[in-house]
């Protein structure tokens, strides 16, 4: 057991690092591009699906103590569960936001520096996951101390010298248009199984710390808050900035955004630290998806003897994903997640559902035999 317990605000940055994938700094870009004066229409839009509603994962994974199992499990049989979550990672991590890290990672680092090439800087970033995720004690530390102030301060940069100059250009579409584009983006972060799966890792790490159950609770609630308030105010500085710039943004692809925006605003030399922002986003996403895909095959493929070969087998699966580079990546993902998201919807909304009908009849309960 862990000498000192995690306070909440290590998990709230831990849980807001492994959110903060590369993914979520293009999104944000791509909407203040197009906003441009109705950015603040926009940004209310895009919180409500890229915030709000994973929100509701996190409260579910808390309430089922970091136990996905369960919650399928209230719409689903057992073994329907079982393999509709095997499907669910399979096609979310090594077939899709894994590799995604590791190929972003390369190409933003790569307009700033010279770089291996993707084989060999694949085998180097998925080195440095392994070892993160392997060395658990640590992990939390790493997460919430390290990683997430530098990526922080990193985004920070690229923000406040975007705010120094640029001026506001008129929306390209109707507030209303703007508003529903803003909420299918931020749905496409698909940040509800982010909510899911990467909780319920951090959950089980903290119950090495916290034995007594309404204690994991309320931590891991107090740091999901902190973690929602840091992503839900980057969001809007993000959009907010990428609306003053959208002269230079506009007509370029989401994957570009980033190192044009800070070529734009800091220059080539101080570019380097968008990359390094782009980078640890990945790094920290990735440590996440990682751990969350060998857990579930220790636990569930590669049970008793086999279990230490669920850690390399995660590796190698996103290693040679990556190979096919972005593109092919996104043509693998995008049409999964069409039939994969919605499923996972109803399930995290059914499991609350039951909380709440289960609460109510406690109290009703409760309240009729106080009567008598």
């Amino acid at each position: 057991m862990r000498a000192n317990k995690p306070s909440f605000v290590v998990v709230g940055l831990a849980l807001f690092s492994m959110f903060f994938g590369s993914g979520n700094l293009i999104f944000p870009l791509m909407i203040g591009r197009d906003a441009g004066a109705s950015y603040a229409i926009s940004a209310f839009g895009f919180v409500l699906t890229a915030v709000i509603v994973p929100a509701f994962g996190i409260l579910a994974i808390a309430f089922a103590e970091g136990s996905y199992e369960r919650i399928f499990e209230k719409t689903f049989p057992r073994k329907i569960s079982l393999a509709l979550i095997f499907i669910v990672l399979l096609s979310f991590i090594p077939f899709g936001a894994g590799p995604r890290c590791v190929v972003l990672s390369h190409a933003s680092l790569k307009t700033f520096m010279p770089m291996p090439s993707l084989w060999i800087f694949s085998v180097l970033f998925l080195a440095v996951v392994g070892f993160l995720v392997n060395d658990k004690s640590h992990l939390l530390d790493v997460l919430g101390k390290i990683l997430t102030p530098l990526l922080l301060i990193s985004i920070a940069v690229m923000v406040i010298s975007g705010f120094l100059y640029g001026e506001i250009d008129p929306p390209t579409a109707s507030n209303l248009d703007l508003f529903i584009y803003s909420l299918f983006e931020g749905y496409n972060t698909q940040d509800l199984l982010s909510s899911l799966f990467f909780s319920s890792s951090l959950i089980m790490l903290l119950k090495t710390s916290y034995t007594n159950r309404r204690s994991l609770i309320v931590t891991v609630l107090k740091g999901s808050v902190v973690g929602i308030i840091l992503l839900a105010g980057l969001y809007i500085l993000l959009i907010a900035a990428s609306s003053l710039h959208s002269d230079v943004l506009i007509g370029h692809s989401g994957i570009d955004l980033v190192s044009i925006l800070a070529r734009h605003t800091l220059g080539p030399h101080l570019g380097l630290v968008a990359s390094i922002a782009v980078a640890l986003a990945c790094l920290t996403t990735a440590v996440a998806l990682i751990m969350a895909f060998s857990q579930f095959l220790a636990t569930h493929v590669l049970t008793g003897r086999y279990q230490k070969f669920a850690l390399p087998v995660s590796l190698i699966s996103v290693y040679f994903t990556a190979l096919l580079e972005f593109d092919g990546i996104m043509a693998i993902i995008s049409p999964m997640m069409k039939v994969i998201y919605p499923i996972i919807l109803i399930v995290v909304f059914r499991y609350l559902l039951d909380l709440w009908l289960n609460y109510r009849h406690n109290i009703g309960s409760h309240l009729t035999r106080k009567n008598h």
